[in-house]
């Protein structure tokens, strides 16, 4: 490992320093700080290891859908350092056969028996380019980075009419950083606007287990244990930003007399402007953290944060003076934990997903050299929320903590809950902030952040605990109201 993280710093170190020490070697006409975005596609597989039994569940492929943005550094014109940061997909296939009198889930369509987890990702690469004709290179990379998935696991599993277990699995993703190396290989292709397009195959190979978990088969008659190390191959199609067309203009100024560092200023103001009436849409993903809020009187409980998935897309309209119409809709997912404050565990599940539309206004924070340093919103969104009044779960469970693994638990809770549906409606304001990445005149990128406040409670939870500290049993309530925040990813797309 100590090797690994070696070799990363130095590829950091030469990245940042090449400013200064190889500038000189480029040609005038090559940009040598380029930007890339790339769409991703892989497929991973788990590895089940039999424990009890001779069956096992088929190796299933999942697959892994990405979006990153790299910022690429010129050494020389064949050699580059690249760091770049993206989120994706990952999918957990599973499928049981039928067999032994059990009708199992081998029949089912993908998507209705995967299990998908958000990650982020930061990565770092050498890469090399080969000269193909006049035009075409091929480029060869080679790095590593590292990622972090968002949820910590799920369970999943079957019974048959009489009551019989048909499978059961438990998957956990540790809260931890995996390191992975990579090694790529791409077609890159010139386009008319002196930007380039690339196509191109890669293999990410994991060092530590993604997740891990166990499976019981047929009534438990087959059981064993799961695992990933995240290892596989992908398919990339990126989009680079080159500049070569900015550098071409600039040589073309100081060709005709006029002063680099004028041009170079003037150049770089006016292709910072943006009209004040300027449109945009933008598509967005990223996660919701669900705020659940709640009332219990000995404090054994307390305010829970649980992220999840969330997208959708808003509509930017400017009017004067840097200030902008909004309007909005996004979906979903919130999740009903629960916080166990002497322990520092949390809990929980799945409550609903929403459909939420919003209005509101915005302020372009815009400096006197066109710079734009962020975007502020406030507003008011409404929407609703699949599932039907009523009872809508129940939960009962039993946490323990020690402090010495050898002594008895520190703390112990047994506690029981059902859930309800409140109402259906979403009813809240919101204030958030964004920040703006121009790639072309049409085609941005967005890093966005909303709080939302909640006005109308959702779901309301009835819970009872005893601890080994509290005897008599302790009646408490949580509930979901709409509150929480958003972070997300957003490619935003100008039409005026």
């Amino acid at each position: 490992m100590k090797k690994i993280q070696t070799f990363y710093f130095a590829i950091l170190f030469l990245l940042f320093s090449s400013n200064i020490i190889f500038a000189q070697r480029l040609l005038k006409s090559q940009n040598p700080n380029q930007f890339e975005v790339c769409l991703y596609n892989g497929v991973v597989k788990s590895q089940f290891n039999s424990l009890n039994g001779v069956d096992k569940p088929d190796n299933a492929p999942g697959l892994n859908h990405g979006l990153s943005i790299s910022y690429n550094r010129f050494i020389t014109k064949q050699l580059s350092f690249s760091a770049g940061w993206g989120f994706g997909f990952q999918a957990f296939n599973y499928s049981v056969a039928d067999k032994h009198g059990f009708t199992c889930n081998e029949n089912w369509q993908y998507w209705h028996k995967v299990y998908y987890n958000i990650y982020h990702k930061a990565e770092i690469k050498a890469n090399y380019y080969l000269q193909l004709n006049k035009n075409d290179k091929l480029k060869f990379g080679i790095g590593g980075g590292a990622s972090q998935f968002f949820n910590t696991g799920f369970g999943t599993s079957s019974v048959n009419q009489e009551g019989i277990s048909e499978y059961y699995f438990e998957v956990e993703y540790p809260a931890q950083i995996n390191p992975v190396a990579i090694i790529s290989i791409d077609f890159v292709k010139p386009l008319k606007n002196m930007n380039d397009f690339e196509a191109g195959l890669s293999y990410t190979h994991g060092f530590n287990n993604i997740y891990e978990g166990n499976y019981q088969l047929y009534n438990n008659a087959s059981n064993g244990e799961l695992s990933s190390n995240g290892s596989h191959f992908g398919v990339n199609l990126a989009y680079v930003f080159t500049g070569n067309d900015k550098k071409q203009k600039l040589n073309n100024r100081i060709a005709a007399g006029e002063d680099a560092k004028k041009a170079k200023k003037d150049l770089r103001i006016a292709r910072r402007y943006l009209d004040p009436k300027s449109t945009f849409v933008n598509i967005h993903a990223g996660t919701f953290i669900t705020v659940n809020k709640v009332n219990d009187p000995e404090g054994q409980l307390g305010r829970s944060r649980m992220p999840s998935f969330s997208g959708g897309a808003q509509y930017e309209h400017g009017i004067d003076n840097n200030f902008v119409i909004t309007g909005a809709y996004h979906f979903s997912e919130y999740y009903n934990a629960r916080r166990y404050v002497f322990m520092s565990g949390t809990s929980g599940s799945n409550a609903f997903w929403t459909h939420e539309f919003s209005a509101g206004a915005a302020y372009r924070w815009i400096t006197p050299s066109n710079l734009k340093i962020a975007n502020f919103y406030i507003g008011l969104s409404s929407g609703f929320c699949i599932a039907e009044l009523g009872q809508s779960g129940a939960f009962s469970g039993s946490m323990s903590s020690w402090h010495n693994i050898n002594s008895e638990p520190e703390f112990t809770i047994d506690i029981t809950g059902t859930n309800k549906i409140k109402s259906r409606l979403i009813l809240s304001t919101y204030i958030g902030v964004s920040k703006d990445f121009r790639l072309t005149d049409f085609f941005w990128l967005s890093l966005n952040y909303r709080y939302q406040h909640g006005f109308n409670t959702l779901q309301q939870t009835h819970i009872e605990y005893t601890t080994n500290k509290i005897v008599n049993p302790v009646k408490a309530t949580s509930y979901i109201d709409g509150t929480g925040h958003q972070i997300s990813f957003g490619i935003k797309l100008r039409f005026r």
